[in-house]
């Protein structure tokens, strides 16, 4: 269809909604730098990054660790101009905002680092960790995971800093981590469990069992919690309480892996796609392919989803369909 997006009744409508970047599908509605083909095609916000991980986004400002280039990198989600934040040790990874804040961790030298959002003070707050894993944040601690060699870990520390707390040991690979409402949950890969506990490690419950499977990602909104399942190619949800009988929103899903959730949607990254699904339980649809890539970290604000492609060095962005 074409529309009159320049009020000019003297061309009439020129413009045709399903190619143009600028009114894709809509006069008022603009792909931000991406191409429009019936609706917006992903827009680069760098290329060329050395195995960009961690992202996280604070109001029009993008932040991403990079593993290969031990690097803390940051761009302006519209008018983009990648620059350095704070160059580290290679081996960077998981990154999450609390407080105002930055937290990453490094595979490298098992460090969680913190910072302020200015850049001017770092410091480790936990270190010689056995492969640290997700960081999640209730805005006044970090909690993180360890994946450890067959004891793995759940912590805590101050956003700020100061000493951190061992929760819970004896975990089977723990992955990812999600905080919400006094409750914390994540995913063990090794035996195929989610699981959740109170912030300060008490009244630990298994949420779901499925042995022979491997957990990965896991995200928590409202009163429900979602997950990845990245062999069996599954994206799976139960309440926080843990009374419902967990069930399969999605299924041959390719190694789905970051997963994102809001009040409308569900956001996850497969091998090569982005894609999502209306909750409660619509049917999947895809927003972007041919991420050949790997897509492996996300994150998003009201109009925009982020990720990174490890891989092949890019962080992109997607405007959200209407």
């Amino acid at each position: 269809p074409y529309d009159n997006c320049d009020g000019n009744d003297a061309n009439g409508c020129e413009t045709d909604l399903t190619q143009s970047g600028s009114h894709c599908g809509s006069c008022d509605f603009s792909c931000e730098g991406g191409a429009c083909a019936n609706g917006c095609l992903p827009a680069k916000i760098a290329l060329g990054e050395l195995g960009p991980m961690g992202i996280v986004v604070e109001k029009d400002t993008l932040y991403w660790t990079t593993s290969d280039g031990g690097e803390l990198r940051r761009s302006d989600v519209q008018a983009g101009g990648p620059s350095t934040l704070m160059a580290h040790d290679k081996g960077m990874n998981e990154l999450a905002l609390g407080g105002g804040y930055l937290l990453w961790n490094n595979v490298s030298t098992g460090d969680l680092v913190t910072m302020d959002m200015l850049g001017m003070s770092a410091q480790s707050v936990d270190g010689g960790m056995d492969q640290p894993g997700g960081i999640s944040s209730d805005g006044q601690h970090a909690f993180y995971v360890e994946h450890g060699s067959g004891s793995g870990t759940v912590r805590r520390v101050p956003v700020a800093g100061g000493d951190n707390d061992l929760l819970l040991q004896g975990e089977e690979d723990p992955t990812d981590i999600a905080v919400l409402q006094g409750l914390i949950f994540w995913t063990n890969s090794a035996s195929g469990e989610v699981a959740r506990a109170t912030t300060t490690g008490q009244d630990r419950m298994s949420l779901d069992r499925a042995g022979g499977t491997q957990p990965f990602s896991i995200a928590v909104h409202g009163t429900s919690v979602y997950w990845t399942v990245l062999d069996a190619g599954w994206i799976r949800r139960t309440n926080i309480s843990g009374s419902m009988t967990p069930v399969t929103l999605a299924d041959n899903q390719s190694q789905p892996r970051a997963l994102l959730v809001d009040s409308a949607y569900l956001y996850w990254a497969t091998s090569d796609r982005i894609m999502r699904l209306a909750l409660p339980n619509g049917p999947p649809e895809t927003l972007a392919s041919n991420r050949n890539h790997h897509p492996s970290h996300m994150t998003m604000d009201a109009t925009r989803i982020y990720w990174t492609e490890n891989q092949g060095g890019g962080v992109w962005k997607l405007v959200k369909p209407a």
